[in-house]
């Protein structure tokens, strides 16, 4: 693949980073950051939305609001991959989040950015 970096998270599972375009991916989930309240408005939500179509923001906003560090599943529409994570990481009405990734109450959240950074 063009441009990606394969990580390995585990004997049977892997982590690859490509650049290009969220919404015309092949694979299983594409992972989105999100406010707590899961609106999806500009920037890559918007992609996502406008793409996949406006059922994976409603799925999404009907089980918010959620707490910082925690995630939402929701189905991907339109798109490719079959599922689109929205990973809360900034508070409705919050421009920047003050707490690093360590403080996150979801350890698998945590984890999953701790091996895109590595």
């Amino acid at each position: 693949m063009k441009n990606s970096k394969m990580r390995e998270a585990s004997e049977d599972k892997r982590i690859v980073i490509i650049q290009g375009d969220i919404t015309e991916q092949d694979c299983d989930a594409v992972v989105n950051v999100a406010n707590d309240r899961l609106w999806m408005g500009g920037g890559v939500a918007g992609a996502i939305k406008r793409k996949g179509g406006e059922d994976i923001e409603k799925e999404a906003v009907s089980r918010g609001p959620i707490p910082l560090g925690n995630a939402v599943v929701a189905r991907a529409g339109r798109l490719k991959p079959k599922e689109v994570i929205q990973a809360i990481t900034k508070l409705t009405g919050v421009f920047a989040t003050p707490y690093p990734l360590s403080v996150f109450p979801c350890p698998g959240f945590v984890n999953l950015v701790t091996c895109l950074k590595s």
